[in-house]
């Protein structure tokens, strides 16, 4: 795995079309896209990238992230359909997992969308079992959408919710 940079990313996706393809297959799967230009879209614009170590040949998957001095926000998770199933969304985060030691942010995050079905399960079942954390009660966001946010850090931490603000800290 190999991290890219939001503008080296875009440069891809413009210059090749299986390239952004594979981004317009996981931002569409996974969020809201308002605007026609993907790239240059607000929710995708600010981010970074971990993709497959042969990208540029043969694009895979991709976790678009960013970060603040808290939080590294997994985005948007994406394997394509033919590769599934062989633990490469597992590889990708733990390879997050292992560089938030080395890195500024104390905690990941994930939003996952509960939509109640094998989908939401499978990614709740994936996150518990690598050790993060949710909130306990969806937070509810436009389109009458619900979203759990799920948590990890290398130090014991607790997650606390008081209506519709999650924080989370260390003990």
């Amino acid at each position: 795995m190999k991290y890219i940079s939001r503008d080296g990313a875009r440069n891809l996706a413009l210059k090749n079309k299986t390239i952004m393809k594979i981004f317009e297959g996981g931002y569409l799967s996974t969020m809201d896209i308002s605007n026609p230009k993907l790239m240059n879209d607000v929710k995708v614009k600010p981010n970074s990238y971990l993709v497959n170590d042969d990208f540029e040949e043969n694009p895979i998957c991709f976790i678009a992230y960013y970060h603040n001095k808290i939080y590294k926000v997994l985005r948007c998770i994406y394997v394509s359909p033919n590769y599934r199933r062989q633990g490469l969304a597992k590889d990708m985060i733990s390879h997050f997992k292992n560089d938030l030691i080395n890195d500024q942010a104390d905690f990941l995050q994930i939003g996952v969308e509960c939509t109640n079905d094998d989908i939401f399960d499978g990614l709740n079942d994936l996150y518990l079992k690598m050790g993060f954390k949710s909130n306990p009660i969806p937070i509810p966001h436009s389109g009458n959408k619900k979203y759990l946010d799920y948590f990890w850090s290398s130090q014991k931490f607790e997650v606390h919710q008081e209506f519709q603000t999650v924080y989370v800290k260390h003990v």
